[in-house]
């Protein structure tokens, strides 16, 4: 209630300041005269990292122009490596010091602001604060009336990556790129290399298990994922497995090691991000749910199995990528391609796919190669 209200006063308030001053027409735009390009990213990790490709294709169409980037701080690591970004510009939360974001958007006049993924109700008026002559984005927002040009709300006929190059073509773009990017500094590679010889991990291979994930209906059942792994271990002594998850999900990630007869090495909210993208690179392969973390995994060029439940991987499954990689899912109920059913309790679709049905996917493509 109090959230409709502030929307609604922000509504009006930038619908006054945009009589008075509003954003010009994407008929008045030329390509040859832009020297500044701003891209906004400020949501999660899977999220920013399904930007990378309209990033790259900015670059890669505009070489010789200057890239902003105004990027969530807690995905810092994520971008801050990216060679194609020139101006890194740090957005702390829903207007939380909205001042300083504004004022550091301005000192740049950027020409132009593609709002790649963002939330209502701040970042298309943090667009239109920059100063930015031009703003594209997605035109259901409850502020499209800031935008010179709105972009269709993604679709299921589309994967999200090819729904954020739609943002890039409106300006010009026509060098695409399709992969994700991200890279791993020498420094932190090495340092994550003394950390993989103090946990014993070199000279062994090593498999990575996502088991967490932002909504049950999106989580293969930990007990699933424990099963696997001892049907790995008795397969291959040689085996390590790894679990990946956040502080929040310590819970989760006890109860798979403590169903793992073997003993697993566990990074629950342990390592900062950019450890974590250097140790899942480090893997043979990672078996995950549909979370950020497979996203890391897919950019990382890291061989991936993807396992989905409620949502589509038509949206944001792998994509396009250079690795092997697959998807599992099984939905036999009557729902289009992305179940919004929240009262489902039994996660059948999830169920069905069965450990020793993943261990003998893996077993073909993975571990003779390994």
């Amino acid at each position: 209630m109090w959230g409709r209200f502030i929307t609604g006063l922000l509504r009006w308030l930038f619908k006054a300041i945009s009589y008075c001053c509003p954003v010009e027409d994407l008929a008045t735009y030329d390509k040859a005269t832009v020297e500044k390009i701003l891209l906004i990213m400020t949501t999660g990790i899977g999220d920013t990292l399904m930007c990378t490709p309209a990033v790259s294709t900015i670059r890669a169409s505009f070489p010789d122009r200057v890239i902003g980037v105004l990027y969530h701080k807690r995905n810092r690591d994520l971008v801050i490596y990216n060679d194609d970004i020139d101006i890194f510009i740090k957005y702390h939360g829903k207007w939380k010091k909205v001042l300083r974001v504004v004022k550091e958007l301005r000192r740049h006049k950027f020409d132009v602001a593609i709002v790649l993924h963002g939330n209502d109700p701040d970042i298309v008026p943090l667009a239109y604060l920059s100063g930015a002559k031009h703003i594209i984005g997605n035109c259901d927002s409850k502020f499209n009336f800031l935008l010179s040009q709105g972009i269709p709300a993604k679709s299921l006929a589309k994967h999200t990556i090819e729904h954020r190059l739609e943002s890039t073509k409106a300006i010009g773009a026509d060098q695409l790129v399709y992969s994700m990017k991200l890279n791993v500094p020498y420094e932190k590679e090495h340092r994550t290399q003394i950390l993989a010889e103090k946990l014993s991990l070199l000279n062994h291979s090593l498999i990575g298990f996502v088991p967490v994930g932002s909504n049950y209906r999106n989580r293969w059942p930990w007990e699933y994922f424990a099963r696997l792994g001892n049907i790995l271990c008795e397969y291959d002594r040689n085996i390590k497995i790894l679990l990946f998850g956040g502080k929040a999900d310590q819970e989760t990630i006890s109860r798979v090691a403590r169903g793992i007869r073997v003993k697993s090495v566990c990074f629950s909210g342990s390592l900062s991000l950019i450890k974590t993208v250097s140790m899942l690179k480090r893997c043979n392969v990672v078996i995950c749910n549909d979370t950020g973390l497979m996203h890391m995994a897919l950019a990382l060029k890291v061989p991936v199995i993807a396992i989905y439940g409620a949502a589509s991987p038509k949206l944001t499954g792998p994509y396009r990528c250079s690795s092997w990689s697959m998807t599992l899912r099984k939905v036999d109920c009557d729902i289009d391609e992305v179940c919004f059913n929240d009262s489902c309790r039994t996660v059948k679709c999830l169920k069905s796919i069965l450990p020793e049905e993943v261990f003998d996917i893996l077993k073909r493509e993975v571990l003779g190669k390994i």
